[in-house]
C-alpha cells in the first residue's frame, strides 16, 4: 500500500503506507528506508516536494531533506504528527502543514515558525496547501479554508463562503488561476479570486460528472486540465467543455 506518490520528469517518489520506506525510480528503482533517511524516530513517508537539487519528504513527525545524493533530517519542534504538505513560497520559505500542530515554515537552515489556531487558523488538522498565480499561501483544514494575509489568516467555512463544507481533503489550482477544493463528502467547491460575490464561487458534484462526492485528491496537467480522485474513482475535468469525464 503506497501512502504518498509524486511524478516529476522521469523520476516517481513511492511513499509506502504503514511503513518507513520509500522508493524511487528513475528509471531504475532506488529504496531508502527510516536508517538511509536519518530519521531516529521512524515514522510513515508523509508529504513530498521535489525541487531542481534537492527533494523533501515528510518522515513521520520530521523533516528529511535529499541533496547531492545524501540524506539529512530534522526534527520539527514541538511536532508529533505526520506532515501532509509541503510547499515552496514566494518569500523562499519551506511550508510545512501537520496533521495536528498546525503549519510551520522553515528557512532550510536552523529556524522553524509555527502557525495555530492562536495566530487563526480555522483548525490544527491541516489537509494541503497551495502557493497561487499570486503568491499567496492558502490552506486546506478540516474547518475550513485560509488564506495567509500580513500577520493575520482570512478563513472562508461554509457558513461564511461558497465552500459546500468544512472538512477539505486537497487544493489545487486550474490554467485560469481558479482555486479547486475537494471536500471530504460533498465534491468540490471552486473558487476564482478574480469574481466578487456569489459569481466568485461554483461547484462540481456528481451531477457534473464526478464519480463520488467524496473527493480525496487533486492536481492538475499542464494544459490546465484538473483530475480528481474520488471514493469511486478518477475524473478529468476538461477545460474546453468544461466538464468532467470519469
Amino acid at each position: 500500500q503506497l501512502n504518498r506518490l509524486l511524478a516529476v520528469g522521469e523520476a516517481v517518489w513511492f511513499g509506502e503506507f504503514n511503513s518507513a520506506k520509500l522508493h524511487v525510480y528513475s528509471p531504475n528503482w532506488n529504496y531508502y528506508n527510516a536508517t538511509a533517511v536519518q530519521n531516529p524516530t521512524p515514522g510513515d513517508p508523509g508529504a513530498i516536494l521535489v525541487e531542481a537539487t534537492r527533494t523533501w519528504v515528510g518522515s513521520g513527525a520530521g523533516l528529511a531533506k535529499f541533496e547531492n545524493n545524501a540524506w539529512s533530517y530534522r526534527p520539527i519542534p514541538n511536532n508529533t504528527t505526520a506532515v501532509t504538505s509541503i510547499v515552496r513560497g514566494v518569500d523562499n520559505l519551506l511550508y510545512l502543514a501537520t496533521q495536528g500542530r498546525g503549519l510551520y515554515s522553515y528557512d532550510g537552515n536552523v529556524t522553524f515558525d509555527q502557525q495555530t489556531t492562536g495566530n487563526g487558523l480555522p483548525s490544527d488538522d491541516l489537509r494541503d496547501l497551495l502557493v497561487d498565480q499570486d503568491g499567496k499561501l492558502w490552506v486546506a483544514t478540516s474547518a475550513g479554508l485560509a488564506l495567509r494575509g500580513t500577520n493575520y489568516w482570512l478563513s472562508f467555512t461554509a457558513e461564511n463562503s461558497g465552500l459546500a463544507s468544512n472538512d477539505l481533503t486537497s487544493l489545487t489550482l486550474d490554467g485560469s488561476g481558479r482555486i479547486w477544493i475537494a471536500t471530504a463528502q460533498n465534491g468540490i467547491s471552486i473558487f476564482d479570486p478574480n469574481a466578487g460575490g456569489a459569481e466568485a464561487w461554483s461547484a462540481q458534484s456528481v451531477a457534473d460528472g464526478l464519480p463520488a462526492l467524496q473527493a480525496q485528491a487533486l492536481t492538475t496537467e499542464p494544459s490546465g486540465a484538473v483530475w480528481a480522485g474520488t471514493a469511486a474513482g478518477l475524473a478529468r475535468w476538461n477545460p474546453e467543455d468544461a466538464r468532467g469525464t470519469p
